[in-house]
């Protein structure tokens, strides 16, 4: 079914585009004139994805939580990693929430460490000198 936001189609990606969350690897990045026809150049870094998924314009904000995610402020090492992209509502821009898209990043699954083996009993029943402690009927110490 169609909704308002399939009114004027983008060439990038856009909130509704991240709803549910999408999980792209980054292939690359370019800058690019965003200007409209007739107006001052306007260059902004776009990051291109692996597969058909559109290329993203990259703000400050969401340029910072990528290099906080993985690990680097240089575009070229985000290459080949995943990051999750997601609609968030709180997003301000001219100082009213509009929405907008936020990056999350989930590593990569690992193995959990092997378990340690206890050894004898983990809680043992407590007991004072003279044996184990008098319970009440229900067994609830008293």
């Amino acid at each position: 079914m169609p909704t308002i936001d399939d009114l004027g189609q983008s060439n990038y990606l856009t909130k509704s585009d991240c709803v549910p969350d999408i999980t792209v690897t980054i292939a690359g990045y370019e800058l690019k004139n965003l200007a409209k026809d007739g107006k001052p150049a306007e260059n902004k870094y776009c990051l291109n994805f692996a597969g058909d998924t559109k290329p993203m314009v990259l703000n400050k904000v969401n340029g910072e939580l990528i290099a906080m995610c993985l690990g680097s402020k240089d575009f070229d090492a985000w290459i080949g990693k995943q990051i999750t992209l997601w609609h968030d509502p709180t997003v301000s821009f001219a100082g009213e929430m509009k929405g907008g898209i936020r990056v999350r990043y989930i590593p990569p699954q690992q193995s959990p460490p092997p378990s340690q083996p206890t050894q004898g009993n983990v809680n043992p029943p407590r007991t004072d000198e003279t044996g184990p402690l008098p319970t009440e009927p229900d067994g609830i110490p008293f």
